[in-house]
Protein backbone atom coordinates (compact mmCIF):
# COMPACT_ATOMS: atom_id res chain seq x y z
CA UNK A 1 0.00 0.00 0.00
CA UNK A 2 1.15 3.69 -0.31
CA UNK A 3 2.27 4.05 3.82
CA UNK A 4 5.43 2.33 4.87
CA UNK A 5 4.76 2.18 8.48
CA UNK A 6 3.41 4.73 11.05
CA UNK A 7 6.32 7.55 10.01
CA UNK A 8 4.72 8.08 6.62
CA UNK A 9 1.14 7.86 7.33
CA UNK A 10 1.69 10.58 10.43
CA UNK A 11 3.61 12.87 7.92
CA UNK A 12 0.69 12.71 5.98
CA UNK A 13 -1.88 13.66 8.48
CA UNK A 14 -0.02 16.61 9.71
CA UNK A 15 0.35 17.38 5.95
CA UNK A 16 -3.62 17.06 6.31
CA UNK A 17 -3.68 19.09 9.44
CA UNK A 18 -1.07 22.38 8.70
CA UNK A 19 -3.47 22.64 5.48
CA UNK A 20 -6.17 23.22 8.01
CA UNK A 21 -4.31 25.43 10.06
CA UNK A 22 -3.04 27.69 7.24
CA UNK A 23 -6.44 28.52 6.11
CA UNK A 24 -6.75 29.87 9.36
CA UNK A 25 -4.45 31.90 9.40
CA UNK A 26 -4.95 33.40 5.98
CA UNK A 27 -8.38 33.99 7.49
CA UNK A 28 -7.32 35.59 10.15
CA UNK A 29 -4.96 38.04 8.45
CA UNK A 30 -8.00 38.67 5.70
CA UNK A 31 -10.38 39.19 7.79
CA UNK A 32 -9.06 41.42 10.36
CA UNK A 33 -9.55 38.91 13.13
CA UNK A 34 -8.07 39.26 16.52
CA UNK A 35 -5.22 37.10 16.33
CA UNK A 36 -2.72 36.89 19.28
CA UNK A 37 -3.08 34.78 22.08
CA UNK A 38 -6.71 33.01 20.21
CA UNK A 39 -6.28 29.25 19.14
CA UNK A 40 -6.52 28.46 15.66
CA UNK A 41 -9.53 26.35 14.70
CA UNK A 42 -12.52 26.42 12.14
CA UNK A 43 -11.93 30.32 12.19
CA UNK A 44 -15.23 30.72 10.24
CA UNK A 45 -17.46 29.94 13.23
CA UNK A 46 -14.84 31.25 16.07
CA UNK A 47 -13.77 34.41 15.01
CA UNK A 48 -10.93 34.59 17.41
CA UNK A 49 -13.71 34.10 20.68
CA UNK A 50 -11.77 31.31 22.00
CA UNK A 51 -8.89 32.04 23.58
CA UNK A 52 -5.49 29.70 23.44
CA UNK A 53 -5.53 29.25 27.67
CA UNK A 54 -9.21 28.06 26.95
CA UNK A 55 -8.65 25.79 24.35
CA UNK A 56 -5.61 24.65 26.77
CA UNK A 57 -8.57 23.04 29.11
CA UNK A 58 -10.09 20.96 25.85
CA UNK A 59 -6.77 18.89 24.99
CA UNK A 60 -7.28 16.59 27.69
CA UNK A 61 -11.01 15.66 26.40
CA UNK A 62 -9.62 14.75 22.94
CA UNK A 63 -9.58 11.11 23.81
CA UNK A 64 -12.74 11.05 25.00
CA UNK A 65 -13.79 13.19 22.18
CA UNK A 66 -12.47 10.86 19.81
CA UNK A 67 -14.91 8.10 21.56
CA UNK A 68 -17.48 10.70 21.08
CA UNK A 69 -17.55 10.98 17.78
CA UNK A 70 -17.06 7.29 17.02
CA UNK A 71 -20.47 6.43 19.02
CA UNK A 72 -22.41 9.47 17.16
CA UNK A 73 -21.03 8.02 13.69
CA UNK A 74 -22.26 4.42 14.57
CA UNK A 75 -25.49 5.48 15.52
CA UNK A 76 -25.85 7.16 12.03
CA UNK A 77 -26.35 3.88 10.47
CA UNK A 78 -24.99 5.27 7.06
CA UNK A 79 -25.15 2.52 5.00
CA UNK A 80 -22.39 3.01 2.63
CA UNK A 81 -21.91 0.07 0.04
CA UNK A 82 -18.69 -0.52 -1.87
CA UNK A 83 -20.16 0.05 -5.68
CA UNK A 84 -18.71 -2.00 -8.36
CA UNK A 85 -17.20 0.98 -10.25
CA UNK A 86 -13.51 2.21 -10.87
CA UNK A 87 -14.84 6.00 -10.14
CA UNK A 88 -16.36 7.72 -6.86
CA UNK A 89 -17.69 10.91 -6.21
CA UNK A 90 -17.29 11.81 -2.34
CA UNK A 91 -18.74 14.55 -0.21
CA UNK A 92 -17.50 15.71 2.61
CA UNK A 93 -20.58 18.35 3.38
CA UNK A 94 -24.15 19.03 4.05
CA UNK A 95 -24.35 21.62 1.88
CA UNK A 96 -26.89 21.34 -1.01
CA UNK A 97 -24.54 23.02 -3.57
CA UNK A 98 -21.98 20.29 -3.42
CA UNK A 99 -25.57 17.42 -4.62
CA UNK A 100 -26.54 19.99 -7.66
CA UNK A 101 -22.18 20.08 -8.27
CA UNK A 102 -22.76 16.32 -8.46
CA UNK A 103 -25.93 16.22 -10.48
CA UNK A 104 -24.54 18.53 -12.95
CA UNK A 105 -20.84 17.51 -13.84
CA UNK A 106 -20.83 13.54 -12.37
CA UNK A 107 -23.91 12.32 -11.91
CA UNK A 108 -22.67 9.27 -13.50
CA UNK A 109 -20.50 8.60 -10.77
CA UNK A 110 -21.74 6.70 -7.46
CA UNK A 111 -22.42 9.70 -4.91
CA UNK A 112 -21.11 8.81 -1.52
CA UNK A 113 -21.77 11.53 1.39
CA UNK A 114 -18.81 10.61 3.47
CA UNK A 115 -19.01 12.81 6.31
CA UNK A 116 -21.46 15.54 8.08
CA UNK A 117 -20.63 17.83 10.83
CA UNK A 118 -19.28 15.14 13.44
CA UNK A 119 -20.51 12.23 12.10
CA UNK A 120 -18.26 9.62 9.88
CA UNK A 121 -20.39 7.96 7.42
CA UNK A 122 -17.71 6.09 6.33
CA UNK A 123 -16.27 4.07 9.44
CA UNK A 124 -19.61 1.84 9.39
CA UNK A 125 -17.35 0.08 6.41
CA UNK A 126 -14.04 -0.39 8.58
CA UNK A 127 -13.99 -3.62 11.08
CA UNK A 128 -13.88 -2.74 14.69
CA UNK A 129 -10.68 -4.53 15.22
CA UNK A 130 -9.95 -1.60 12.33
CA UNK A 131 -11.67 1.04 14.35
CA UNK A 132 -9.40 -0.18 17.79
CA UNK A 133 -6.31 0.33 15.84
CA UNK A 134 -7.13 3.98 14.59
CA UNK A 135 -7.78 5.18 17.73
CA UNK A 136 -4.70 4.15 19.66
CA UNK A 137 -2.86 4.90 16.41
CA UNK A 138 -4.72 8.87 16.73
CA UNK A 139 -3.42 9.10 20.14
CA UNK A 140 0.11 8.37 19.37
CA UNK A 141 -0.26 10.72 16.67
CA UNK A 142 -2.15 13.47 18.28
CA UNK A 143 1.03 13.37 21.26
CA UNK A 144 3.05 14.11 18.24
CA UNK A 145 1.38 16.70 16.76
CA UNK A 146 0.89 18.38 20.08
CA UNK A 147 4.74 18.22 20.68
CA UNK A 148 5.69 19.73 16.87
CA UNK A 149 3.10 22.31 16.20
CA UNK A 150 2.38 25.87 17.61
CA UNK A 151 0.31 26.02 20.99
CA UNK A 152 -2.88 28.15 18.34
CA UNK A 153 -2.92 24.78 16.39
CA UNK A 154 -3.27 22.55 18.96
CA UNK A 155 -7.00 22.44 18.60
CA UNK A 156 -6.18 20.90 15.32
CA UNK A 157 -5.69 16.92 17.19
CA UNK A 158 -9.66 17.16 17.04
CA UNK A 159 -9.56 16.06 13.48
CA UNK A 160 -6.61 13.17 13.81
CA UNK A 161 -9.14 10.12 14.51
CA UNK A 162 -11.17 11.30 11.52
CA UNK A 163 -7.73 11.44 9.38
CA UNK A 164 -6.47 8.21 10.49
CA UNK A 165 -9.93 6.40 9.89
CA UNK A 166 -10.28 7.98 6.71
CA UNK A 167 -6.69 7.06 5.59
CA UNK A 168 -7.58 3.04 6.30
CA UNK A 169 -10.86 3.52 4.19
CA UNK A 170 -9.08 5.39 1.33
CA UNK A 171 -6.77 1.72 1.43
CA UNK A 172 -10.15 -0.39 1.88
CA UNK A 173 -11.51 1.98 -1.54
CA UNK A 174 -8.39 0.95 -3.29
CA UNK A 175 -8.32 -2.61 -2.65
CA UNK A 176 -11.83 -2.61 -3.77
CA UNK A 177 -11.07 -1.42 -7.30
CA UNK A 178 -11.55 2.35 -7.23
CA UNK A 179 -8.89 4.32 -8.83
CA UNK A 180 -10.40 7.75 -9.37
CA UNK A 181 -12.39 10.28 -6.75
CA UNK A 182 -13.91 13.19 -7.42
CA UNK A 183 -14.89 15.64 -5.24
CA UNK A 184 -15.47 19.50 -4.63
CA UNK A 185 -12.94 20.15 -1.85
CA UNK A 186 -10.25 22.83 -3.03
CA UNK A 187 -7.64 22.48 -0.11
CA UNK A 188 -8.47 20.97 3.07
CA UNK A 189 -7.60 18.17 4.84
CA UNK A 190 -9.64 15.68 2.75
CA UNK A 191 -8.26 16.30 -0.48
CA UNK A 192 -4.69 16.68 0.84
CA UNK A 193 -5.03 13.19 2.26
CA UNK A 194 -6.70 11.68 -0.56
CA UNK A 195 -4.15 13.66 -3.28
CA UNK A 196 -0.86 12.85 -0.97
CA UNK A 197 -1.38 9.09 -1.19
CA UNK A 198 -1.29 8.63 -4.75
CA UNK A 199 -3.79 5.81 -4.82
CA UNK A 200 -6.22 7.42 -7.03
CA UNK A 201 -6.63 9.94 -9.89
CA UNK A 202 -8.04 13.15 -8.47
CA UNK A 203 -10.90 15.46 -10.19
CA UNK A 204 -11.78 18.57 -8.82
CA UNK A 205 -15.07 20.80 -8.79
CA UNK A 206 -14.24 24.09 -8.57
CA UNK A 207 -17.18 25.08 -5.70
CA UNK A 208 -16.15 28.89 -4.80
CA UNK A 209 -13.77 31.28 -5.49
CA UNK A 210 -10.02 30.95 -4.79
CA UNK A 211 -8.06 34.39 -3.57
CA UNK A 212 -5.20 34.84 -5.59
CA UNK A 213 -3.44 35.54 -1.73
CA UNK A 214 -3.61 32.21 -0.52
CA UNK A 215 -1.44 28.75 -0.58
CA UNK A 216 -1.89 26.16 1.59
CA UNK A 217 1.06 24.80 3.56
CA UNK A 218 2.02 21.91 1.11
CA UNK A 219 0.86 21.76 -2.20
CA UNK A 220 -1.60 19.11 -3.82
CA UNK A 221 -0.17 16.28 -6.16
CA UNK A 222 -1.54 14.01 -8.47
CA UNK A 223 -4.63 15.97 -9.64
CA UNK A 224 -5.95 14.27 -12.88
CA UNK A 225 -8.64 17.09 -13.86
CA UNK A 226 -10.06 20.41 -12.74
CA UNK A 227 -13.31 22.21 -13.88
CA UNK A 228 -13.50 25.59 -12.58
CA UNK A 229 -14.97 28.86 -13.09
CA UNK A 230 -12.46 30.66 -14.99
CA UNK A 231 -9.06 31.35 -16.83
CA UNK A 232 -7.99 33.86 -13.94
CA UNK A 233 -9.15 30.75 -11.40
CA UNK A 234 -7.31 28.01 -12.87
CA UNK A 235 -4.34 30.17 -12.90
CA UNK A 236 -4.91 30.49 -9.19
CA UNK A 237 -5.11 26.53 -8.81
CA UNK A 238 -2.12 26.12 -11.24
CA UNK A 239 0.01 28.34 -9.58
CA UNK A 240 -0.80 28.42 -5.96
CA UNK A 241 -1.95 25.41 -5.03
CA UNK A 242 -1.12 22.82 -7.20
CA UNK A 243 2.79 21.00 -7.23
CA UNK A 244 2.03 20.89 -10.97
CA UNK A 245 -0.03 22.52 -13.44
CA UNK A 246 -3.17 20.66 -14.46
CA UNK A 247 -3.38 20.18 -18.32
CA UNK A 248 -7.02 18.88 -18.41
CA UNK A 249 -9.27 21.68 -17.67
CA UNK A 250 -12.76 22.30 -18.04
CA UNK A 251 -15.11 25.17 -16.80
CA UNK A 252 -18.14 26.05 -15.03
CA UNK A 253 -21.43 27.08 -16.51
CA UNK A 254 -23.97 29.14 -14.60
CA UNK A 255 -26.73 27.46 -14.56
CA UNK A 256 -29.08 29.52 -11.53
CA UNK A 257 -32.88 28.86 -11.89
CA UNK A 258 -33.20 32.87 -11.38
CA UNK A 259 -37.27 33.52 -11.32
CA UNK A 260 -37.56 36.09 -13.94
CA UNK A 261 -41.37 37.07 -12.38
CA UNK A 262 -39.31 38.04 -9.09
CA UNK A 263 -37.61 41.28 -9.67
CA UNK A 264 -35.98 43.80 -7.20
CA UNK A 265 -33.80 46.44 -7.30
CA UNK A 266 -30.48 45.31 -5.54
CA UNK A 267 -29.92 41.35 -4.22
CA UNK A 268 -27.18 41.43 -1.94
CA UNK A 269 -25.50 37.79 -1.26
CA UNK A 270 -24.15 37.50 1.77
CA UNK A 271 -21.00 36.04 2.91
CA UNK A 272 -20.62 35.14 7.02
CA UNK A 273 -17.60 37.31 7.15
CA UNK A 274 -19.78 40.38 6.33
CA UNK A 275 -22.83 39.93 7.57
CA UNK A 276 -23.04 43.02 10.37
CA UNK A 277 -21.68 45.15 7.67
CA UNK A 278 -24.37 43.40 4.95
CA UNK A 279 -27.27 43.71 7.21
CA UNK A 280 -26.61 47.53 7.69
CA UNK A 281 -26.49 47.85 3.87
CA UNK A 282 -29.75 46.63 3.50
CA UNK A 283 -31.16 48.63 6.29
CA UNK A 284 -29.77 52.10 4.55
CA UNK A 285 -31.13 50.49 0.94
CA UNK A 286 -34.42 49.77 2.79
CA UNK A 287 -34.55 53.29 4.06
CA UNK A 288 -33.75 54.87 0.80
CA UNK A 289 -36.56 53.49 -0.73
CA UNK A 290 -34.69 50.36 -2.74
CA UNK A 291 -36.14 47.28 -3.22
CA UNK A 292 -33.77 44.93 -1.74
CA UNK A 293 -33.80 41.34 -1.20
CA UNK A 294 -30.95 39.41 0.93
CA UNK A 295 -29.45 36.01 0.23
CA UNK A 296 -27.68 34.43 3.17
CA UNK A 297 -25.59 31.99 3.32
CA UNK A 298 -27.32 28.37 3.40
CA UNK A 299 -25.11 27.03 5.62
CA UNK A 300 -24.99 30.84 8.28
CA UNK A 301 -28.54 31.46 8.18
CA UNK A 302 -28.37 32.98 11.89
CA UNK A 303 -31.07 34.28 13.71
CA UNK A 304 -29.66 37.84 13.39
CA UNK A 305 -30.53 37.38 9.82
CA UNK A 306 -33.99 36.08 10.64
CA UNK A 307 -34.77 39.38 12.80
CA UNK A 308 -33.11 41.69 10.94
CA UNK A 309 -34.51 40.32 6.74
CA UNK A 310 -38.02 41.24 6.17
CA UNK A 311 -39.59 37.25 5.54
CA UNK A 312 -40.76 38.98 1.88
CA UNK A 313 -37.01 40.14 1.09
CA UNK A 314 -35.44 36.62 2.47
CA UNK A 315 -34.35 34.35 -0.27
CA UNK A 316 -33.64 30.86 0.74
CA UNK A 317 -33.16 26.86 -0.65
CA UNK A 318 -33.84 27.64 -4.30
CA UNK A 319 -35.64 32.02 -4.45
CA UNK A 320 -33.45 33.77 -7.10
CA UNK A 321 -34.68 36.92 -7.71
CA UNK A 322 -34.08 38.61 -10.71
CA UNK A 323 -32.55 42.13 -9.59
CA UNK A 324 -31.25 45.23 -11.53
CA UNK A 325 -27.91 44.51 -9.86
CA UNK A 326 -26.39 42.21 -7.24
CA UNK A 327 -24.11 42.93 -4.65
CA UNK A 328 -21.89 40.29 -2.88
CA UNK A 329 -17.89 40.17 -1.93
CA UNK A 330 -16.24 36.62 -2.04
CA UNK A 331 -19.33 35.01 -3.06
CA UNK A 332 -19.33 32.07 -5.55
CA UNK A 333 -23.14 32.46 -5.80
CA UNK A 334 -22.28 36.52 -6.63
CA UNK A 335 -19.91 35.72 -9.83
CA UNK A 336 -22.14 33.36 -10.76
CA UNK A 337 -24.92 36.15 -11.21
CA UNK A 338 -21.86 38.15 -13.25
CA UNK A 339 -21.83 34.88 -15.58
CA UNK A 340 -25.09 35.38 -16.13
CA UNK A 341 -25.05 38.31 -17.16
CA UNK A 342 -26.17 40.60 -14.32
CA UNK A 343 -24.83 43.78 -13.52
CA UNK A 344 -23.13 42.84 -10.02
CA UNK A 345 -21.03 45.61 -7.97
CA UNK A 346 -18.43 43.70 -5.04
CA UNK A 347 -18.53 46.01 -2.37
CA UNK A 348 -15.55 47.00 -0.06
CA UNK A 349 -15.34 49.35 2.48
CA UNK A 350 -15.05 52.66 0.12
CA UNK A 351 -18.29 51.14 -1.49
CA UNK A 352 -21.48 53.39 -0.45
CA UNK A 353 -24.94 53.38 -0.19
CA UNK A 354 -25.11 56.07 -2.68
CA UNK A 355 -22.90 54.09 -5.33
CA UNK A 356 -25.33 51.41 -5.13
CA UNK A 357 -28.56 53.43 -5.95
CA UNK A 358 -27.24 54.83 -8.20
CA UNK A 359 -26.21 51.52 -9.97
CA UNK A 360 -30.07 50.54 -9.59
CA UNK A 361 -30.98 53.75 -10.96
CA UNK A 362 -28.18 53.76 -13.46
Amino acid sequence: MWFHGRRSRYNLIKSSLENESRVDDYLVKKFGLESSGIALFKVARFKGRLKVWRSLFFIPAIPVYYVFQLILSLLEKKDIKFAQTDSLFLSFTASPKIVELHREYANDLPYLHCVKGTKLYFVSTLSPLCILLCYFISLYYSVRFLLGSRVNYYLHTANVFELVLFSFYLEKLSRCGVKSITLTNHYDRWITLIAGTALFDVNVIQHGLIDNEYYPAHKLDNINSLRAFSDKQIDIFNNNIYTHPVSNLNYLKANLQIDQDDKCDCLIVSNPFFIEAELQIYQQLKNGKVDVKFRPHPLFTTQAVLNEIDENDLCLNKRFPSPKVCIYRSSTLGNEYEMMGYKTIEWSEETTTDDIIAAVRG
